[in-house]
């Protein structure tokens, strides 16, 4: 879901699989909380590559059938899930963000030298105490997937 052009890793796939092999995919459900903390990112990160999709376009069941089928692949069954993290502090959740990030910890330098690494975990930490439930003492991040086989 993160190569930027999607036609290719659309086509690396059905070149990959043996006649008849099953596919399965798994990626962020569009709308939900790691999508929606890429417009977070967006003001901090380098643009992506002209003509790239999102990643959960991966996860529109519609679009990943369009993106399949010019190569003879053929969606068979979706399903969601979520993953759910907990969190002691939204602090705590911006840095496991940032940490499992590597687009992001790789701007590092970059975003430092600008005096605006902290402006990022501030925003983060700002997103996650929006986006997350909130039960105890902790924070809970739910992150929906879907997977989908061909």
């Amino acid at each position: 879901m993160y190569e930027a052009d999607h036609v290719i890793a659309a086509r690396e796939l059905a070149r990959v699989a043996a006649a008849g092999a099953r596919v399965a995919l798994a990626s962020w459900a569009p709308g939900s909380v790691l999508p929606t903390m890429g417009q977070i990112l967006n003001a901090y990160l380098p643009p992506p590559p002209i003509g790239s999709g999102p990643p959960s376009r991966w996860g529109d069941p519609a679009a990943l059938a369009s993106m399949l089928e010019p190569h003879r692949l053929r969606l068979t069954a979706t399903s969601s899930g979520r993953v759910t993290l907990r969190f002691s502090s939204s602090e705590e959740a911006a840095d496991f963000l940032v940490r499992t990030a590597g687009h992001v910890v790789s701007e590092q330098d970059r975003l430092t030298a600008e005096a605006r690494w902290d402006e990022l975990h501030h925003d983060l930490r700002r997103f996650v105490e929006q986006r997350a439930e909130h039960s105890g003492n902790h924070l809970v991040l739910p992150l929906d997937t879907c997977s989908r086989r061909r």
